[in-house]
Protein backbone atom coordinates (compact mmCIF):
# COMPACT_ATOMS: atom_id res chain seq x y z
CA UNK A 1 0.00 0.00 0.00
CA UNK A 2 2.78 2.23 0.66
CA UNK A 3 4.41 1.90 -2.15
CA UNK A 4 1.55 2.64 -4.59
CA UNK A 5 1.62 5.89 -2.83
CA UNK A 6 4.59 6.65 -3.51
CA UNK A 7 4.36 6.15 -7.21
CA UNK A 8 1.01 8.10 -6.99
CA UNK A 9 2.87 11.07 -5.24
CA UNK A 10 5.93 10.77 -7.38
CA UNK A 11 3.72 10.89 -10.68
CA UNK A 12 2.29 13.86 -9.86
CA UNK A 13 5.48 15.60 -9.41
CA UNK A 14 6.35 14.66 -13.04
CA UNK A 15 2.87 16.02 -14.42
CA UNK A 16 3.52 19.58 -12.56
CA UNK A 17 7.40 19.69 -13.68
CA UNK A 18 6.36 18.72 -17.56
CA UNK A 19 3.76 21.08 -17.76
CA UNK A 20 4.13 24.03 -20.72
CA UNK A 21 5.53 27.42 -19.53
CA UNK A 22 3.59 30.62 -19.41
CA UNK A 23 4.87 34.21 -19.72
CA UNK A 24 5.61 35.23 -16.54
CA UNK A 25 7.32 37.86 -14.63
CA UNK A 26 8.16 38.48 -10.67
CA UNK A 27 4.50 40.00 -10.34
CA UNK A 28 2.89 39.07 -13.52
CA UNK A 29 1.80 35.94 -15.34
CA UNK A 30 0.19 35.21 -18.87
CA UNK A 31 -1.12 32.05 -19.05
CA UNK A 32 -3.41 31.95 -22.42
CA UNK A 33 -0.63 33.10 -24.09
CA UNK A 34 3.36 32.07 -24.36
CA UNK A 35 6.55 33.81 -25.68
CA UNK A 36 6.89 33.86 -29.11
CA UNK A 37 3.56 32.60 -30.24
CA UNK A 38 2.27 32.82 -33.34
CA UNK A 39 -1.27 33.96 -33.72
CA UNK A 40 -3.72 34.24 -36.86
CA UNK A 41 -6.26 36.33 -35.35
CA UNK A 42 -5.65 40.73 -35.10
CA UNK A 43 -6.82 40.59 -31.13
CA UNK A 44 -5.83 38.83 -28.42
CA UNK A 45 -7.26 37.88 -24.93
CA UNK A 46 -4.20 38.16 -22.67
CA UNK A 47 -5.59 36.09 -19.32
CA UNK A 48 -3.30 35.41 -16.55
CA UNK A 49 -2.25 36.04 -12.78
CA UNK A 50 -0.74 39.09 -10.31
CA UNK A 51 0.59 38.71 -7.11
CA UNK A 52 -0.64 42.06 -6.18
CA UNK A 53 -4.24 40.69 -5.32
CA UNK A 54 -5.86 44.27 -4.86
CA UNK A 55 -4.59 45.79 -8.52
CA UNK A 56 -7.76 46.71 -10.62
CA UNK A 57 -6.29 47.16 -13.32
CA UNK A 58 -3.92 46.16 -16.57
CA UNK A 59 -2.30 47.93 -18.97
CA UNK A 60 -1.34 46.80 -22.18
CA UNK A 61 0.41 48.89 -24.15
CA UNK A 62 1.69 47.35 -28.01
CA UNK A 63 5.17 49.06 -28.39
CA UNK A 64 5.18 47.47 -32.40
CA UNK A 65 2.18 49.55 -33.27
CA UNK A 66 1.94 53.22 -34.20
CA UNK A 67 -2.37 52.87 -33.69
CA UNK A 68 -4.67 54.81 -31.09
CA UNK A 69 -5.59 51.32 -30.01
CA UNK A 70 -1.89 50.68 -29.07
CA UNK A 71 -2.78 51.32 -25.23
CA UNK A 72 -5.79 49.64 -23.61
CA UNK A 73 -6.60 48.81 -20.20
CA UNK A 74 -7.85 45.45 -18.80
CA UNK A 75 -9.36 44.38 -15.91
CA UNK A 76 -8.23 42.77 -12.77
CA UNK A 77 -9.95 41.35 -9.70
CA UNK A 78 -8.61 39.10 -6.52
CA UNK A 79 -4.95 38.33 -8.55
CA UNK A 80 -6.60 37.61 -11.76
CA UNK A 81 -6.81 39.76 -15.29
CA UNK A 82 -7.98 40.10 -18.51
CA UNK A 83 -7.11 42.46 -21.40
CA UNK A 84 -7.45 42.77 -24.84
CA UNK A 85 -4.47 44.16 -26.90
CA UNK A 86 -4.23 44.80 -30.64
CA UNK A 87 -2.06 43.13 -32.75
CA UNK A 88 -0.37 44.64 -36.01
CA UNK A 89 1.49 41.70 -38.66
CA UNK A 90 4.56 40.75 -37.94
CA UNK A 91 6.01 40.40 -34.32
CA UNK A 92 4.42 42.86 -31.75
CA UNK A 93 6.01 43.49 -28.48
CA UNK A 94 3.65 43.66 -25.84
CA UNK A 95 4.32 45.78 -22.56
CA UNK A 96 2.04 45.02 -19.68
CA UNK A 97 1.87 46.25 -16.26
CA UNK A 98 0.11 46.45 -12.90
CA UNK A 99 1.15 48.84 -10.57
CA UNK A 100 4.72 48.53 -9.91
CA UNK A 101 5.43 45.22 -11.33
CA UNK A 102 5.85 44.96 -15.42
CA UNK A 103 6.35 42.23 -18.21
CA UNK A 104 7.01 42.05 -21.85
CA UNK A 105 5.70 39.49 -23.81
CA UNK A 106 6.66 39.28 -27.65
CA UNK A 107 4.03 37.80 -30.03
CA UNK A 108 3.90 37.19 -33.32
CA UNK A 109 0.43 37.97 -35.95
CA UNK A 110 0.44 36.47 -39.01
CA UNK A 111 -2.96 37.12 -40.89
CA UNK A 112 -5.20 34.07 -41.34
CA UNK A 113 -4.04 32.72 -45.29
CA UNK A 114 -7.32 31.33 -46.34
CA UNK A 115 -10.22 32.97 -47.69
CA UNK A 116 -12.32 32.64 -44.48
CA UNK A 117 -13.59 35.36 -42.15
CA UNK A 118 -15.45 35.94 -39.16
CA UNK A 119 -18.07 38.40 -38.69
CA UNK A 120 -19.43 39.28 -35.23
CA UNK A 121 -23.18 40.62 -34.88
CA UNK A 122 -24.64 41.64 -32.06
Amino acid sequence: MTLKRAYLAASVVLVCIFLPSSASAAGIQVTNHARDEIVRYPVVLLRGELTDREATQIRVENTSSQRSTRKLVGVAHDGRFRALAELVPGKNHLQLTAGSESLTLDLSFQPQTNPHIVRVIY
